[in-house]
């Protein structure tokens, strides 16, 4: 019986974490201000950051999208290289014109 109840506990937690990673998606979001294809660097909210080598960038579908649609004025959500540079964006996700930008007491990094 004790068995049980620690396994609906446990799943009800996992759920738990599941609906707010949802709602609360990792990472910061800003308007590209530029793109540099060239340097591999992208300005976001007056910010220079480069792109990993191995940047992942998707749509708000999680669908692939190219760099060469990366255009400015574009809202992104964008997380950093947290291991090896705080300066280079690692994923960038391209979200739809609709969405509204949270004030920056909202943002988590």
């Amino acid at each position: 019986m004790i068995k049980i109840i620690q396994l609906i506990a446990a799943l009800l937690v996992l759920f738990s974490v599941d609906a707010y990673a949802a709602k609360h998606e990792p990472g910061l979001v800003g308007v590209l201000d530029a793109v540099y294809l060239k340097d591999n660097a992208v300005v976001v909210d007056d910010r220079y950051y480069k792109l990993t080598l191995n940047v992942k960038i998707v749509d708000a579908s999680n669908k692939t999208f190219s760099r060469f649609g990366l255009k400015q004025g574009k809202k992104v959500r964008y997380l950093l290289d947290a291991k090896r540079n705080r300066r280079a964006i690692e994923k960038l996700v391209v979200l739809p014109d609709s969405y509204v930008i949270p004030d920056d007491s909202e943002q988590e990094e």
